[in-house]
């Protein structure tokens, strides 16, 4: 047997040439046969290892540490030569790192985003944390935050919509005034057949005066007061309902099977009607045909002809009868005033005053009156205010109209036929020329 590195005969048994030290079993250790079965085409397993970066396969050649061969160059292996195989074992970690950076960056991005995002967020959380007025939880918080304009907006309708006790009173007088006045009716009387309820029609909280003659041919009232002055509209008797602070009322009317429904709101103190219904028999006088049978009603909306079944669901889309605010009438107007300043405690203990005994400016011989309590006066209205100066001095007055109109109130007495400025006192005097002022611009 011969060193397989420098010659030299080695006796047997020996494990280590005697003269340059190399071992004797690597002459014999040569690859086997098997690492052979690589190199087949095929090798389906080779490519799988760089797949699963998790457990990566190595082949079995570097299990067994191969020494090169006498004559071999140190980069050279035996057989099939599996050097070709270390570039495959770097693709999968050059791929894990790619993903690794490529998670990190998303990673990053992701955190800024949401950082950028939700800043506002946490700035609010820290509100929260700092003001110990602010809603303890985030729910509370949020909903605080959503409804803030609907908050801002309802505080100000409540704002406009608070009761002024001064502005109830002056309108509930003013119908007060009026009744008596215009209606020839005694306020106090009591009488069973007529009613009178102060109402809520429109948006605003000042009431609205309806009164029930209880007698068919004087029909019904619904006063309104705005501006200083008293609005009237006169009503057919029937049926009165309205939907409170919602501007819309329904009047029903008829008689002798001619009947009628009419959906109203009121502007600027008059009703208008916004939609109309009726019903009943063309010819009224003939309420049986031929054979003594009821000749049945015709319906109509807004002048479109209809079944009593259409008829009452267009009535229904155009008010809801069964939402209808309830009321009660009063025998007097003053009883009618306690039950609503009942109702509404900005008004406990307002009490109607005696009655101006419908004067147009019953205080213009006691105060100054301004031109917003004169401007919103009819031509008429300024000239009977101007003369209730004058009449509280007794003066007959020589035109017809006015001496029937004055004497109709139970303080006139016509005393003299002449008053002159020095009967009147300062306020007078302003408040007449004022008078005079706004009847002179008109004409």
């Amino acid at each position: 047997m011969f060193c397989t590195k420098c010659g030299s005969e080695i006796k047997p048994g020996n494990k280590f040439c005697v003269k340059c030290g190399a071992p004797v079993m690597l002459a014999v250790q040569k690859a086997p046969e098997t690492p052979k079965a690589p190199v087949t085409p095929t090798t389906p397993e080779a490519p799988k290892a760089p797949v699963t970066p998790a457990a990566p396969t190595t082949p079995e050649t570097p299990k067994v540490p191969v020494m090169p061969a006498a004559g071999q160059s140190a980069g050279t292996a035996p057989g099939n030569q599996k050097t070709p195989e270390t570039p495959k074992k770097k693709a999968p970690l050059v791929a894990i790192l790619v993903g690794i950076i490529v998670v990190l960056v998303l990673a990053i991005g992701g955190t800024a985003a949401y950082l950028i995002l939700n800043r506002d967020a946490k700035e609010q959380e820290q509100d929260w944390e700092a003001d110990e007025d602010e809603p303890a939880d985030r729910e509370n918080a949020v909903a605080t935050e959503n409804t803030e304009l609907v908050t801002e907006t309802t505080e100000t309708e409540e704002a406009a919509a608070a009761v002024n006790a001064d502005e109830v009173l002056a309108a509930v007088e003013a119908y007060q005034d009026y009744m008596q006045t215009n209606m020839d009716v005694s306020l106090d009387d009591g009488l069973s057949y007529s009613g009178y309820a102060l109402v809520n029609v429109d948006e605003d909280t000042i009431p609205e005066l309806f009164w029930d003659s209880g007698i068919y041919a004087y029909g019904m009232l619904l006063l309104t007061y705005s501006n200083g002055r008293v609005h009237e509209n006169y009503l057919a008797s029937g049926g009165f309902s309205y939907l409170e602070y919602q501007n819309k009322m329904l009047l029903s009317y008829g008689h002798m099977d001619v009947y009628g429904d009419s959906v109203c709101h009121l502007q600027d103190g008059t009703l208008l009607a916004d939609q109309n219904g009726e019903y009943g028999l063309s010819d009224n006088t003939q309420v049986y045909d031929a054979d003594g049978n009821e000749i049945p009603y015709e319906y109509s909306w807004e002048g479109q002809e209809m079944s009593e079944e259409e008829y009452q669901k267009k009535l229904s889309e155009c008010f809801d009868v069964t939402s209808a605010t309830p009321y009660q009438t009063y025998g007097t107007l003053a009883d009618a005033f306690s039950a609503y300043c009942a109702g509404v405690p900005e008004l406990q203990g307002l009490q109607l005053s005696a009655g101006t005994n419908g004067d147009i400016l019953p205080t213009s011989s006691t105060e100054y009156l301004t031109i917003e309590q004169i401007e919103p006066l009819t031509d008429e209205q300024l000239r009977l205010a101007r003369n209730e100066i004058y009449a509280r001095h007794g003066y007959t007055f020589q035109d017809e109209e006015l001496r029937a109109y004055f004497e109709a109130k139970p303080w006139y007495e016509a005393t003299v036929t002449d008053v002159q400025d020095t009967d009147l006192n300062e306020y007078e005097i302003a408040n007449r020329d004022l008078i005079k002022q706004v009847e002179d611009s008109r004409k």
